[in-house]
């Protein structure tokens, strides 16, 4: 059975020719009497006749020689077969006959004389190669490579696996199928069965037998090239409707079988087409089973190709395994660490340079890391490293001058100033001592503390921070976070978990209803559950951390900025500093970088300050007069 408890096509076909184990059997008569999509399915093999009995009678299709059946399915029986002219075994995929159209008045016989021709043009070491084709009385048959070995399915079912053997074995299947699209064809059917894995170990995409010409796709829906067919459980929602397709619905099966096989269950839940169909389109993604490892990052990418409109995917195969490449890497921790640690030494010496000096010095680093980022040459890279262990001299002989001076110019400014002392006790607390403090995130964090201070209601959103901070604080620890995380509140709502903005966010910490649902929060007719305070703060907890997961500790306050303009947005402004001339990689993230740039929207810019500000008034009630210890 597969993960997800759905029948396979091979185990339907051994229920119909009475070849089950008598305890696989049980299974299967047990879940056919509960699910929708294998009875549906399990009636079109039944309308099919069995090609085998008359090919293993004749025991020859065209020129080929067959030896015996090795598998079989939905639209064929596949054969070990001989090639006489070449003397070699192939894999012979031999088409049921039926001479009438299917029940979507599809002429199967036609389509896969079509597809497959064009399949034949196609060369790609991910992509099962098509030898022949052709028809012998009946039939209509396939010559293909014959590989020695088993499907992605059986393979995913062996053993447990780790997330990045999945994903190692998932990402040359995704190349095979970019490969097909880039030559005009589309699969229509990607599903683990229809991977065959060889004895190299190398995937190959197999079975474009439902595939169509995109170009016919785009320009003229015809029932040969629009029916509804496919496996419904891996299945886009454009393509249960009939609409036209293109490769973003190969995209989102393969996103379907690729979260099957690192959760070990596919992405929507439903028994009945109908019921799959409404979870794909409100976006109930399934919640992460725990403990599976697998990076928040990467399920992010998931959700992108699994989203219910075309255009709001990856669009195309290349993007999404750019995507998935990039996340197989670890988040990094501040680019060149012990650089940034000898700054820190030098700022916790007793002094910080003048605003005008850090800010060039802040600059110049800013400058280097990003040529270092994108440097390959060697020796390039070591007289860039050179220049940095230059400024970092510089800093900290700067430094000692200041603190000869005692200040008394205006050039230093006391290492024990209060504010200096919150902002550190905040690194630590996100693991982010080593952080290059700029200028302006003291600047930034003295203004909202201000701002705060001179609220008339900072006594009322104190008191609704105590009652709710325990539970909060609860959950966000639960997930290894800090506590601090929580102040996302106050900036949101203000701690009122009735709070209603007028684009439509909701509750304590002010969802939009598809990301809450997302998080697995009920968004409907009936229940919000984004004003339920226990409920969302789970929901609100999750999402921090996979934010927080994905850009790493070191570089929590975009994590801090993404919740509040969205992950798109943000991945656009990285993307637009990481094409700048000496800009970073796409890896090299920094919040007051995008803030000098402009690159995120205004109220984002001031929403990361603004939130660290409530944390050092809220962490320190009796320092700012609030009367109450938390």
């Amino acid at each position: 059975m597969e993960a997800m408890g759905c029948v396979s096509e091979d185990e339907l076909l051994g229920y119909v020719g009475r070849r089950l184990a008598s305890d696989v059997l049980a299974q299967t008569e047990s879940h056919l009497r509960e699910c929708d999509l294998c009875r549906q399915l399990l009636a079109e093999i039944v309308r099919q006749p069995s090609a085998e009995i008359s090919v293993l009678e004749k025991r020859r299709v065209g020129r080929y020689e067959v030896i015996g059946p090795i598998g079989a399915g939905g639209m064929g029986v596949v054969y070990a077969a001989r090639d006489p002219k070449l003397d070699r075994k192939v894999a012979l995929k031999v088409l049921r006959p039926e001479a009438s159209p299917d029940a979507m008045g599809v002429d199967l016989r036609g389509r896969t004389l079509r597809e497959a021709q064009a399949m034949a043009q196609l060369s790609h070491p991910n992509v099962l190669a098509v030898h022949d084709v052709g028809t012998s009385g009946e039939h209509v048959f396939l010559a293909m490579e014959l590989v020695e070995g088993g499907t992605l399915a059986d393979w995913l079912r062996e053993k447990p696996r780790g997330w990045r053997d999945v994903l190692q074995m998932f990402l040359p299947a995704a190349r095979g199928l970019a490969a097909a699209h880039a030559a005009g064809i589309l699969h229509r059917d990607f599903k683990p069965e229809n991977v065959l894995i060889g004895s190299d170990g190398r995937p190959r995409v197999t079975d474009f037998g439902l595939a169509g010409i995109l170009a016919a796709t785009r320009s003229n829906r015809t029932a040969s090239t629009n029916a509804m067919a496919g496996s419904p459980a891996y299945m886009a929602p454009e393509q249960m409707r009939g609409d036209p397709l293109d490769a973003r619905a190969d995209m989102f099966s393969y996103c379907v079988a690729l979260h099957e096989g690192l959760y070990g269950e596919r992405p929507f839940a439903g028994d009945t087409l109908a019921e799959l169909q409404r979870a794909i389109e409100v976006g109930e993604l399934r919640r992460p089973r725990k403990g599976s490892g697998v990076p928040a990052r990467l399920r992010r990418v998931l959700s992108h190709g699994l989203q219910a409109a075309p255009a709001e995917r990856f669009q195309s195969m290349q993007e999404l395994i750019a995507a998935l490449e990039r996340s197989q890497r670890p988040t990094r921790k501040a680019a060149f660490g012990m650089t940034i640690v000898a700054m820190a030494a030098a700022a916790t010496a007793g002094v910080a340079l003048s605003q005008r000096s850090a800010s060039r010095v802040d600059d110049q680093i800013h400058s280097l890391l990003g040529q270092m980022e994108a440097e390959e040459d060697p020796g390039r890279l070591a007289v860039l490293e050179q220049k940095l262990d230059q400024l970092v001299d510089e800093a900290r002989r700067k430094a000692g001058e200041a603190r000869k001076r005692g200040g008394t110019d205006g050039e230093v400014t006391a290492r024990g100033d209060q504010l200096d002392q919150d902002i550190r006790r905040l690194l630590r607390k996100f693991g982010a001592e080593t952080y290059a403090v700029p200028p302006i995130f003291k600047e930034r964090l003295s203004h909202h503390v201000d701002r705060l201070l001179r609220d008339p209601d900072l006594h009322a959103i104190y008191a609704r921070k105590a009652k709710y901070w325990p539970l909060i604080s609860k959950e966000l620890t639960a997930r290894g976070l800090p506590e601090e995380m929580g102040y996302v509140a106050w900036a949101e709502s203000l701690f009122n978990p009735v709070a209603k903005s007028p684009i439509g966010s909701l509750g304590l910490w002010q969802f939009q209803p598809q990301p809450a649902r997302a998080h697995g929060l009920r968004v409907d007719s009936d229940v919000d559950e984004r004003a339920d305070v226990a409920k969302s703060t789970g929901a609100a907890a999750q999402y921090l951390a996979e934010l927080l997961a994905d850009f790493g500790s070191d570089s929590f306050m975009l994590a801090l900025a993404s919740y509040n303009s969205g992950e798109n947005k943000m991945r656009r402004a990285l993307q637009v500093l990481a094409r700048e001339p000496g800009g970073f990689g796409r890896e090299k993230r920094d919040f007051w970088y995008l803030y000098r740039r402009k690159l995120l929207p205004e109220e984002t810019r001031e929403y990361v300050p603004k939130v660290l500000a409530a944390a050092v008034v809220g962490g320190n009630p009796k320092r700012y007069g609030l009367g109450m210890e938390r």
